[in-house]
Parts: structure tokens; C-alpha cells; sequence
């Protein structure tokens, strides 16, 4: 082990005489490594005896500023060109900033490309599926569109027609509720009217029948002289039943030619007591009216 400060210069010669113990008076000077290049953990050496390249890994004890020398592994150099070392460079960092089964680590990679192609293959064809079906929607949404856009301009002119028509019905109902009102109370003055024409028909008819009743009265006081008693309370039960004094007349007058034939003599009279005179009255009234008295 050797001693030293850990600079450049100074790792590079601890390693150098560490690989060559050789190097001495005794041994001829024998130079057995020749240092390639000097890294963080190990050294790239040629071992001139065998002709090949090592890597020489080492540890450094900054305490006692020395150097110590571990594993050595045999390396190879590649002849590549730029991009190709490039091409490797990017393959080491990529395996962890070493070579070891990389190619173990290209497979895997390899076949997980090829995984993630299958999936993106299905992926795409996915996307296309649904592109399609978005195409679809696309299409619906533009025919429901124009549907909508159809019923929304029939809607809109069926509802100002309407609209026009509600106007009309009510100007209608408008004028028909003022007709209907100036009716009611034209009605209402035709009740009134036809109450008081009532009443009035009431008292004339009520007057009337008095007037009546008083000529038929009449006509029986003119035959109580006449005709018996039992006779005139017979026919003054039933003045009701005659609607005027004529008829009453009539058959008072045939039941005083019944009883008293008599009432035709002359009496001594120059005249006689009935004459005859034109009428077209018909049956006992048409006898009763030739004559006079």
C-alpha cells in the first residue's frame, strides 16, 4: 500500500507502481502494465506480457490519502466509428452505465417494444373505431340538427298563426261577451216588460171578467120577471161557465120561449112584440134575432 495525496498525477503513479512491483534494480526494471486511462473505481491497463487489456478496480482511503488494488477483469476495446461508439455509449448508459448482459436487457426491451407496438397497434385501431363512431355522431347530431332546426321554424310559425287566431277568437269572444251582456239586459228589460203587460193583461182580464160578469148578471135580471125562480138560480150557478153574456142570452131567451110560448102574442098591442129582422145568426139566436121588440 502506498501513501499519497489523491491528486491526478499522483493516483496515477500510486497505480502504476502497484501494478509494476517488478519495476526495480533487482528485476531488470520489468514493466509489466502500462495505464490506459484512470476512472472513479478502476483503471483500464495493458498487461504487456499477455497482450490484453484489464480493468483494474481500486479503492482510495482519503484518511490515509492511499490507494488499494481490487478485482481485475479482462476488457476488451472495440474498433467503431463515432456514431457507432455514440450508438454504444447510449446502449451503456441505458444498461445502467455497463455492458453486462446487455444483450439480455435488448431482448427485454425488444420485447417490451413489441409489446407496447401490439398495444399501440390496438390502441390506433381503437382510435379508428372510434373516430368512426365519432364520424356517425357527427352526422346524427348534424341530421338531428337540421330536424331540430325544422321543428323549431314550424314550431315558430304554427305559434304566431296561433297567436294570430287567439287574437281573432278573442276580438270574437270580446264582441260576442258584449253582445251576450247587451242581450242579457235587453232580456232583463223584456222580463221587466212582460211582467208589467202581465200584470196589466191581469187587471184587464181581471176587469173584464167583472164587466162580463156584471152583463151576464144583466141578462138574468132581465129574465127573473120571466122565467121562475128555480130557473134564474139554475143559470146563476153556472154564469161562470159562459164566456159572455150572448150565449147566456140565447139560451135564457130559448128557455123563456119553452116555458111561456106566450111571450110571440100580440097582448092588444098595435104592434106585436117581436119582429123579424135580417141576421146571420144561426139556430135559436138566428130565431131570437128576426125578431126585435
Amino acid at each position: 500500500m502506498l501513501n499519497f495525496k489523491l491528486s491526478d498525477n499522483a493516483k496515477f503513479n500510486a497505480i502504476w507502481s502497484l501494478l509494476n512491483v517488478n519495476y526495480n534494480e533487482a528485476n531488470d526494471w520489468v514493466v509489466e502494465y502500462g495505464i490506459v486511462d484512470i476512472y472513479d473505481e478502476y483503471a483500464v491497463v495493458r498487461n504487456y506480457f499477455e497482450g490484453t487489456f484489464e480493468r483494474v478496480y481500486y479503492t482510495k482511503n482519503d484518511e490515509t490519502d492511499s490507494v488499494e488494488l481490487g478485482e481485475r477483469v479482462r476488457c476488451y476495446f472495440l474498433d467503431v466509428t463515432e456514431s457507432e461508439k455514440k450508438a454504444l455509449e447510449a446502449l451503456h448508459g441505458l444498461n445502467n452505465n455497463t455492458y453486462e448482459k446487455v444483450d439480455e436487457t435488448y431482448s427485454s426491451a425488444l420485447a417490451e417494444v413489441e409489446a407496447k407496438t401490439g398495444e399501440l397497434n390496438t390502441a390506433n385501431e381503437t382510435i379508428e373505431t372510434l373516430n368512426g363512431e365519432i364520424a356517425n355522431l357527427n352526422t346524427t347530431v348534424e341530421t338531428k340538427t337540421a330536424e331540430y332546426d325544422a321543428l323549431t321554424e314550424t314550431y315558430n310559425t304554427e305559434k304566431s298563426a296561433n297567436e294570430t287566431k287567439i287574437g281573432e277568437l278573442n276580438e270574437s269572444i270580446a264582441t260576442l261577451t258584449t253582445e251576450r251582456d247587451d242581450a242579457i239586459s235587453k232580456l232583463a228589460d223584456s222580463v221587466i216588460t212582460v211582467n208589467s203587460l202581465n200584470e196589466e193583461i191581469a187587471t184587464l182580464n181581471s176587469f173584464k171578467t167583472d164587466i162580463e160578469k156584471k152583463e151576464k148578471e144583466a141578462v138574468i135580471a132581465k129574465y127573473t120577471k120571466a122565467l121562475s125562480t128555480d130557473v134564474i138560480a139554475t143559470y146563476t150557478a153556472k154564469i161562470d161557465e159562459y164566456t159572455c153574456a150572448k150565449e147566456l142570452d140565447k139560451d135564457m131567451a130559448y128557455e123563456l120561449i119553452s116555458t111561456n110560448p106566450s111571450v110571440f102574442a100580440n097582448n092588444g098591442n098595435s104592434q106585436p112584440a117581436y119582429v123579424p129582422r135580417d141576421t146571420s145568426v144561426t139556430g135559436l139566436g138566428a130565431i131570437l134575432d128576426k125578431y126585435k121588440k
